[in-house]
């Protein structure tokens, strides 16, 4: 595991100790040039369990560079040492049942040829970082056993050294690395390198919003046809306006369903919320802003339109899988034909572009002259046998095309693999649909969902329609059922979107939640390394307070489940502004970067002491900390508008014939939740009102009149009593 780092970025972080285990505290001192290891008598061994080897925390002001400390170790990770930064990093492993600490560091840290540790000197030869030329040292008042790995100055480093030091202290080596957070930042290189990093060795797994899209975007962007011109690639965005965003909610989804697979992982999550019980299947264009706002939607645009709305383009074999899928009478659209009417639209749209060339598009138009299918569809399998011909047709207008530079036999034979394999893709898809699907899921309906038809002559009418969704229910069954979905539509490999998942009933915190837990699993499950490091940067950024609270402990139950079922190690470092989080972490566990206020550099807490207690601490006594809040708790507009107000009473002096708003006055003072401020504004007021003549507060009216409506009521009472005693009495 990683224990400390000694930490250097830019001018404003130079040479601060980050200490990620509190078993020590370590603290390097850049003017003796000597390191300090202090024992930490309030360590507590296996605080978060036994797989849950350390779990700490990176807290500060905004700005200081909580985030920044994360992408320096995620270089650190990649790169190890290096030569351009002086660094050191402390690494404790396991040894059958003893600890060996490795320090690496940078020569120009300690005095050439010594390192100092704890007030003495230690001589150290001239060692390049390889393990056999690794010298030990016994630090025998805290019965450690060190092991040093010095890099060479830049001044003396030759390109093997240099790449042997890469390869030999980076932290890959140690651990494999999970990263997760929901912020974007596209720049960060690192974002790509979970491909690339696990096909070499080096478990990475990516999980920020950037890779995650990133990801979806390399998937997407498959390579066409060397030389063929006018291939067709459906821009996601040219239809319906959906795109890449879907994808990667789509993506989470998938990863979630497979989580909750696991009955284990559904009874724990139970415990903080209710899991997804419902999954929703919407089709594409019922999402559709354009089409949702006919205002919005273009009538003289034949992509807005669903293929069976406008019929201008289309096949003839099309048209009459439209005919059978639309002949019922009824307003509403069944959920099979919903679904295969959509499915169509996308594989049609799909051969139209594949096959946009001039010449392929004659030679179609000449075999429709000499081919006609107007046999009626009946069925499924009428509708299979009319694909079919329309296939055969096509596949003889691509042979029938004319052989030049660009449409030569290799390419031809290339398109027409890709067509032959694209329909029996969409053929798999579409039995599936039809013989299990359509006859296990159950439906829900859309309510007037627009339609818009466009007759021969171009009139355009436009309506309304409902239609039939599936709706799985997420018992074993249903997960299994929508994992098979899934497979089965990905596996068409379309870049058109023709369906968008949807949890029913499921916050976005609880989704967020969801996305994490799955993520973290995922990676646990996947790696093959036993020890596992875990960067989650304000991970809890979008939970309700009520979630913060439970974060902690929803990481350790979870965390230390799969890590125990997996038989793995794990690290946890965190980054956090939230004092919910706080209080679920010892103070020994807590890094915390604070500002000059004059220089701007930042600086860490050198010593334990320093630092406030978090564990335990009370919500409030956290905000109040300079760490999350200056100023005060309340409101920057609202103590503004208070000091107005108090301002303008304090200063009000009747004789000047100053104008004040009495009324707007005293409704704010009203509203004020603070008490203490609250009673003394009210106090101020009435000391300033009654200084206007023939003026009584209202406030001692009111007061006055309730007296008086109780000293009725007392009086009334008095009565009853007195006469009920006379009953009494006379018995």
């Amino acid at each position: 595991m990683l224990i400390y780092f000694l930490a250097s970025s830019g001018d404003r972080l130079v040479n601060q100790d980050i200490n990620f285990d509190s078993e020590f505290h370590i603290t390097y001192d850049q003017v003796t040039k000597e390191l300090s290891i202090e024992k930490n008598y309030n360590y507590i061994e296996d605080f978060w369990g036994r797989n849950i080897i350390s779990l700490s925390a990176i807290v500060g002001k905004n700005g200081v560079g909580k985030s920044s400390i994360l992408e320096l170790l995620k270089d650190r990770f990649f790169r190890g040492l290096g030569i351009a930064n002086e660094t050191i990093l402390i690494y404790k492993e396991q040894k059958e049942q003893k600890y060996i600490y490795k320090l690496y560091y940078n020569e120009g840290l300690f005095n050439e040829g010594k390192i100092k540790i704890n007030g003495e000197n230690y001589d150290v030869n001239s060692y390049i970082i390889e393990k056999n030329e690794s010298p030990f040292i016994k630090i025998n008042e805290l019965d450690l056993s060190i092991q040093l790995f010095k890099a060479p100055s830049n001044r003396k480093v030759r390109q093997t050294e240099f790449l042997n030091l890469e390869t030999t202290s980076r932290m890959a080596n140690n651990f494999a690395l999970i990263n997760y957070t929901y912020y974007w930042n596209y720049s960060r290189r690192q974002r790509s390198l979970d491909k690339e990093s696990n096909t070499k060795g080096l478990e990475y797994f990516d999980y920020s919003t950037a890779n995650k899209l990133d990801s979806v975007l390399r998937d997407k962007d498959k390579p066409q046809i060397a030389g063929i011109e006018n291939i067709y690639k459906i821009n996601t965005n040219q239809r319906f306006g959906i795109n890449y965003l879907y994808q990667l909610n789509e993506n989470n989804i998938y990863d979630v369903l497979n989580y909750l697979k696991n009955e284990k992982n559904r009874e724990l999550l139970k415990q903080y919320f209710m899991v997804p019980e419902e999954l929703y299947i919407y089709y594409d264009y019922l999402d559709s802003e354009k089409r949702a706002n006919s205002f919005l939607f273009d009538l003289n645009d034949t992509n807005e339109y669903l293929r069976y709305e406008d019929r201008s383009r289309n096949y003839q074999h099309e048209n009459l899988i439209y005919d059978f899928l639309l002949k019922s009478p009824s307003k509403k659209i069944q959920l099979r034909e919903a679904i295969l009417l959509r499915v169509y639209d996308s594989f049609f749209t799909e051969i139209q572009g594949m096959f946009s060339s001039e010449d392929i598009q004659k030679n179609i138009k000449i075999l429709y002259e000499n081919h006609s299918n107007t046999e009626e569809i009946k069925n499924y399998e009428d509708l299979v046998s009319v694909l079919e011909d329309f296939i055969i047709l096509i596949y003889r207008a691509i042979k029938k095309a004319e052989t030049n530079e660009i449409m030569n036999q290799k390419n031809k034979k290339i398109l027409i693999e890709n067509f032959i394999s694209l329909h029996k893709r969409y053929n798999q898809f579409l039995d599936f649909i039809e013989y299990e699907f359509c006859k296990t899921v159950e439906s829900v309906t859309i309510a007037g969902s627009p339609r818009f038809e466009k007759n021969i002559n171009g009139t355009v009418s436009e309506g309304y329609q409902d239609i039939e969704i599936p709706k799985i229910t997420l018992d074993n069954k249903g997960i299994e059922l929508a994992l098979t979905l899934f497979n089965k539509y990905k596996n068409i490999g379309t870049n058109s979107k023709i369906l968008y998942f949807v949890w029913r009933n499921l916050s976005s915190g609880q989704t967020n939640i969801l996305n994490l837990l799955t993520s973290l699993n995922t990676a646990i499950e996947k790696s093959e390394n036993k020890y596992i490091l875990i960067f989650l940067d304000e991970a809890e950024v979008s939970l309700h307070p009520t979630w913060q609270k439970n974060y902690i402990k929803l990481l350790i139950d979870n965390i230390g489940a799969k890590a125990e079922e997996e038989n793995k190690k794990v690290q946890i470092i965190l980054t956090t502004h939230s004092p919910f989080v706080l209080s679920d972490i010892p103070s020994d566990r807590v890094v915390f970067l604070d500002e000059n206020p004059i220089t701007k550099k930042v600086y860490t807490k050198k010593s334990l002491d320093d630092q406030p207690l978090t564990f335990g601490s009370n919500i409030h006594d956290l905000y109040m900390n300079s760490f999350f809040l200056e100023g005060g708790l309340m409101g920057d507009y609202a103590k503004q508008k208070i000091n107005e107000i108090a301002n303008q009473l304090i200063n009000y002096n009747p004789k000047q014939k100053q104008e004040i708003k009495w009324e707007d006055i005293r409704k704010l003072i009203n509203q004020i939740g603070e008490p203490i401020i609250r009673t003394r504004l009210v106090e101020i007021y009435d000391q300033k009102r009654v200084l206007n003549q023939d003026f009584i507060p209202n406030n001692v009216e009111d007061t006055i009149s309730k007296i008086q409506n109780e000293i009725k009521k007392l009086q009334s009472e008095i009565q009853i009593l007195k006469e009920s005693g006379d009953e009494l009495d006379s018995y």
